[in-house]
């Protein structure tokens, strides 16, 4: 069984613990003593949301993110904290493809509310993301909660943004 999820790395490929790795190898851990965890985890941890990386990997920091494979004996964590989808451990891992930005904003785009609101609150959006989410969340949205959001954590000026959008969507509808 193969499991598809998200990792995150700093900027050279390479996990918190200096390890390096590749992209299209198979790497192997010990599957008897996998085990989830900060300090005591032992096998390959990833996230089955893209978002939930951005709290092991911080992208402000130029870390990079990953679509992976699992493979071999799976375990998985229900991660109550911070509405978190299930965390993964696994034995086996092939790191299928390196995300880029616009890899990052198609899964944005494609993304239900939770996740949205996740994305809005961890990523940094670039000024040309932002004009691309601001124009999905006014085409696909009546609700103005999620454009608030994008004004509180994103762009930092409430009331110019209020402005901005109250301009913009008359144009888009």
């Amino acid at each position: 069984m193969s499991v598809t999820a998200y990792k995150g790395f700093k900027e050279n490929l390479t996990n918190k613990y200096g390890t390096q790795f590749e992209v299209g190898k198979l790497y192997q851990k010990d599957k008897e003593s996998l085990n989830f965890g900060e300090n005591n985890g032992h096998g390959f941890h990833m996230a089955t949301s893209l978002a939930d990386t951005f709290r092991y990997f911080n992208p402000s920091l130029n870390n990079i993110y990953c679509e992976v494979e699992e493979s071999g004996r799976i375990v998985m964590v229900e991660d109550a904290n911070y509405q978190a989808s299930p965390m993964l451990v696994s034995e086996e891992m092939v790191i299928k493809k390196v995300l880029t930005r616009k890899d990052i904003l198609e899964k944005v785009l494609s993304s239900n509310e939770s996740e949205l609101i996740k994305y809005i609150n961890l990523y940094p959006f670039n000024k040309e993301e932002l004009v691309i989410l601001k124009h999905h969340l006014i085409t696909f949205s009546n609700d103005d909660k999620l454009l608030d959001m994008v004004s509180v954590w994103q762009t930092g000026n409430r009331n110019n943004f209020r402005r901005n959008k109250l301009y913009l969507r008359p144009l888009i509808k």
